[in-house]
């Protein structure tokens, strides 16, 4: 898939991009999240605020991929010739 890539640029350090927030109203989700991070973090304002209607979206997040795709966040290394 990335065998005619010279460059890659490595967003793992952009702390935004991990970005977790909640203000009553509206959730903030990173990029950079795992879908178990984002999953967990729905959890806890489900649980928290009665915003039962979040589970539907976190039983929709268990039909992308298996565990282990879950769990990975592209990271993109920098390479330089």
């Amino acid at each position: 898939m990335f065998e005619n890539t010279k460059k890659f640029i490595d967003v793992s350090g952009v702390e935004e991009l991990k970005v977790k927030s909640f203000d009553g109203k509206t959730v903030v989700l990173g990029a950079a999240l795992t879908i178990t991070e984002a999953q967990d973090y729905l959890k806890t304002i489900c649980e928290k605020t009665g915003f039962h209607y979040l589970q539907e979206i976190i039983k929709q997040m268990d039909c992308i991929g298996n565990l282990s795709i879950r769990n990975v966040v592209d990271k993109l290394a920098t390479r330089f010739d």
